[in-house]
């Protein structure tokens, strides 16, 4: 009656992460080793700049997989970044967020590692995470990562034993599902008007 036409444009299609905990142990294992990030006073005050932003987090702003939520808590309220390695439980809860990362899991055993680059407080997509990611807190905490999983790609080769039970775990998960692009197969990439 109106004459609206609808088109379905797919932007993007992510499937949801597949865990690995003998991974993630390796990746523990390597971070405790490497050690977290150390900053500078004027880094810390940099970082304090923008958690004075934020109003103070709270208990109830801590991840239910952290071991020791009050540690974390405290370190939230006497440090402006989180400066130490939280250790954590394995968790099959699949938290919120976009990633392609979910896919290339669905393929191959996969982790990742979170280290700080900005302070406390900061919400994904935020003005203040995206200010804070030319800093030389980030770039501490991007080089961080880097060197953990280096370390960790080491571990895995010097044991290829390692590498099995991750296998092994990732086969166990599965089952008899496999991966299946959420894309459609007629799909092309497109460009937006400018």
């Amino acid at each position: 009656m109106t004459e609206t036409e609808l088109a379905i444009v797919f932007d993007e299609g992510l499937s949801n992460t597949v865990p690995n905990f003998a991974l993630e142990d390796v990746a523990a294992e390597s971070f405790r080793r490497v050690g977290t990030p150390e900053y500078t006073g004027q880094e810390l005050e940099y970082a304090q700049s923008f958690k004075a932003t934020f109003p103070p987090m709270t208990r109830v702003d801590m991840p239910s997989y952290t071991i020791d939520a009050q540690r974390l808590y405290q370190d939230t309220i006497n440090s402006p970044i989180c400066s130490y390695f939280v250790e954590s439980v394995h968790s099959d809860v699949c938290i919120m967020g976009s990633t392609d990362v979910g896919d290339v899991s669905w393929v191959v055993p996969t982790t990742t590692v979170h280290v700080a680059c900005f302070a406390y407080g900061a919400s994904l997509h935020s003005w203040q995470w995206v200010a804070q990611g030319m800093s030389s807190v980030a770039h501490k905490g991007m080089h961080r990562a880097a060197m953990v999983l280096a370390d960790a790609a080491i571990s895995l080769i010097d044991d290829p034993r390692l590498v099995e039970r991750a296998k092994e775990e990732h086969r166990q998960r599965l089952g008899d599902e496999s991966y299946e692009c959420p894309i459609p197969d007629d799909v092309r990439p497109h460009a937006r008007p400018e």
